[in-house]
């Protein structure tokens, strides 16, 4: 099993338990929360990597907070160029999130 599997385990377990704190990898100007989101949107584009993205709904469900939450910290996050929401041309009314380079690293 690679690093990066493990790391993920670990981070989605110590989320279930609530216990982030302890072990919460320290990145500059991001918050924990901020970070758990980022961590959800690589996740998903990890096992996703045909889709343009993640749509905010199923952000919404996966950290289990409310769309509007959801929109409001990506709106900091974005502020901070780490993601970029977009569109397709075959449905604009979906809005897809997706990390940027800065934010992958």
């Amino acid at each position: 099993m690679e690093n990066r599997d493990l790391t993920n385990q670990l981070l989605e377990a110590l989320g279930k338990f609530k216990r982030q704190r302890i072990l919460y990898p320290t990145a500059s100007g991001v918050p924990r929360g901020e970070f758990f989101m980022l961590h959800n949107i690589d996740v998903y584009a990890r096992k996703h990597p045909e889709e343009p993205g993640i749509k905010i709904s199923i952000l919404s469900a996966k950290t289990g907070m409310s769309m509007p939450a959801v929109s409001q910290m990506l709106n900091s996050i974005e502020e901070k160029g780490l993601v970029e929401r977009c569109m397709t041309k075959s449905d604009r009314r979906v809005v897809y999130v997706r990390l940027t380079d800065p934010g992958n690293r």
